[in-house]
């Protein structure tokens, strides 16, 4: 049985049930403008996705949320038996723990900047015994799996321990990036809605989501507050290229009606960057502000 469709008519949790009834061995290829997604059935059983960097259950889970895509089965054999084994939870399990799962990511993103499912916390004294973490640290898929359906709460008691420095977050290269990316656009914003009227703060708004849903950009956008449509479905690299067409979409809105001493007060309040990544985001935000204004120079 080959099928096609769109995930706005069947979803992935359909998809997961229907394959599972049906016993089918075969491999689901999922397309968007921005990501591409591959999982792998055998006899009923989901034994392997991959999403981007992704691999695993982690790259089913954003397929449960995300509302579109065009998908293509192709049933028949899929290789050696456990050769492309990298899921074992049941399709009960991996519908009940999504949900759970996608909050957490974006819980902890909020109350722990930085955070991101390859990095690493852990004590920095003894351990008071409040978080399913060893003293020897823990990555963020073990501790969100030893959460279970308390995401939440995981959520909150690691963002408080690390205010309080008792626990220390070894940010990746990807959550460095976003944080950085994340507080430029901020401050951006919030200078901007400071000397702006409603009707040119709508107007922004609306040129800004109109680039996103137009280029397809992994970005979601809601009154000044920028973040990944879905956590860690591309790599750093990846995402750098995206956050640097938002910030030249950004600063082509902006300079043209202020000019750059608010871009350059913005990134001045925002500070320096942590990580490589981060850092080259800036020297691109820097280079954009000198070739936007050389332009602007030639057409006076």
């Amino acid at each position: 049985m080959n099928l096609q469709g769109d995930l706005r008519e069947f979803s992935l949790a359909d998809l997961l049930r229907i394959f599972e009834h049906g016993q089918r061995t075969g491999r689901l290829n999922i397309e968007t403008p921005v990501l591409h997604g591959e999982l792998i059935w055998q006899t009923g059983a989901l034994i392997h996705a991959s999403l981007g960097a992704l691999q695993g259950t982690e790259a089913v889970y954003p397929w449960l949320i995300w509302p579109e895509g065009q998908f293509t089965f192709v049933e028949g054999p899929v290789g050696e038996p456990g050769g492309t084994t990298t899921i074992k939870a049941s399709v009960a399990d991996i519908l009940g723990e999504g949900p759970l799962r996608q909050e957490a990511w974006l819980r902890i993103s909020d109350l722990a900047p930085g955070w991101g499912p390859d990095s690493r916390a852990a004590w920095v004294g003894e351990s008071d015994g409040t978080l399913p973490l060893a003293l020897g640290g823990a990555s963020a898929s073990e501790l969100v799996a030893a959460a279970g359906g308390t995401t939440v709460s995981l959520a909150h008691g690691l963002a408080e321990r690390l205010i309080s420095g008792l626990v220390r977050l070894d940010p990746t290269q990807a959550g460095a990036l976003h944080r950085w990316f994340q507080r430029l656009t901020a401050e951006v914003y919030t200078g901007f809605s400071a000397i702006s009227g409603f009707k040119l703060i709508a107007e922004l708004d609306r040129q800004l989501q109109a680039a996103i849903e137009g280029q397809h950009w992994n970005l979601a956008w809601s009154g000044g507050k920028i973040t990944d449509k879905i956590p860690f479905a591309r790599t750093a690299e990846e995402q750098l290229s995206t956050y640097e067409a938002f910030l030249h979409e950004l600063a082509g809105f902006i300079i043209p009606v202020y000019g750059h001493t608010l871009l350059r007060s913005a990134t001045e309040r925002t500070g320096e960057p942590a990580g490589a990544l981060a850092q080259s985001l800036k020297q691109r935000w820097l280079a954009l502000e000198i070739v936007t204004a050389k332009a602007d120079d030639a057409t006076c």
